[in-house]
């Protein structure tokens, strides 16, 4: 008899061999790293944007001082824009990293449904195959 690749179970999506149970943790583990890296990358943008606040206020002061207009209402409108803009930007950063955090949650969802999408099909595969022996079996009986 020749030997037949496709009635050997070979998977040429997985040449590894790799359980559902394995590919469910490696997918929960990437999106695990990924999540950290999301976080990290919020806490940096945070810092910066503290950075070039931090440097931005006082120059404002000093534009007015120069001009000889540090009391007037021009420098709080200015300041006043120049804060919002910050703000603005801090909440974009944290809207960005609420939609990650969203999309790796709903990797997470994915992978659990897939895992458990195969184990349910290799359950009723299994199924089918021992309903169509006991079929077999009492035809041979009969």
């Amino acid at each position: 008899m020749a030997y037949n690749p496709l009635s050997s179970g070979f998977n040429i999506k997985d040449p590894y061999g790799i359980s559902p149970s394995q590919r469910l943790k490696t997918a929960l583990n990437k999106t695990t790293m990924d999540r950290r890296n999301v976080g990290t990358g919020y806490d940096r943008q945070r810092y910066d944007i503290g950075q070039a606040q931090k440097a931005a206020v006082p120059q404002i002061g000093e534009r007015f001082i120069s001009r000889g207009i540090y009391d007037s209402g021009l420098r709080k409108k200015a300041l006043a824009q120049q804060l919002a803009a910050f703000d603005r930007a801090r909440s974009e950063a944290a809207t960005a990293q609420n939609r990650a955090i969203l999309d790796l949650a709903l990797q997470d969802l994915a992978a659990q449904g897939q895992f458990t999408g195969e184990r349910l099909q290799r359950a009723t595969d299994a199924s089918a195959v021992r309903a169509a022996k006991a079929a077999e079996i009492r035809e041979a009986m009969s």
